[in-house]
């Protein structure tokens, strides 16, 4: 695999949430939570804003998040991938601290604006959703 291998998106989707490598976890020795998302987008332009939109409460209360450009990305075995890659593919994440922790589930979507266009990835209408996995 080259370091340009990775995500390819189908033709007409532009944002993909990896729900592979997305997690939420409480870390005992730290006493902190913290969601992991990860998602790949189709490089439309340069200006773009990707953003988590989360709930810890049923939708009761609303939170925004901007995820972060991941310039390279581990695969495992001390590989990495360069975002983007040959098929214009790029990968962003969060790691979002969660202070409460009472909080056990999560549910979120992931907007991403480009071009004076928004692209949602919200499972298909289901939004995702994560409960807490202790470690």
């Amino acid at each position: 695999m080259s370091a340009t291998s990775g995500m390819y998106l189908q033709d007409g989707l532009h944002i993909s949430n990896d729900v592979k490598d997305s997690y939420f976890a409480y870390y005992p020795n730290t006493y902190a939570s913290q969601l992991n998302v990860v998602v790949d987008v189709r490089n439309l332009g340069y200006e773009k804003k990707v953003t988590l939109v989360y709930t810890t409460d049923g939708w009761r209360t609303i939170k925004y998040a901007p995820m972060q450009f991941a310039q390279y990305y581990g695969i495992g075995s001390g590989s990495s991938l360069v975002s983007p890659n040959q098929f214009g593919i790029e990968r962003w994440r969060i790691n979002l601290p969660v202070e409460d922790v009472s909080i056990s589930r999560v549910e979120y979507a992931v907007s991403y604006k480009v071009n004076g266009a928004e692209y949602w990835d919200n499972n298909y209408g289901r939004n995702y959703r994560m409960l807490l996995a202790r470690y």
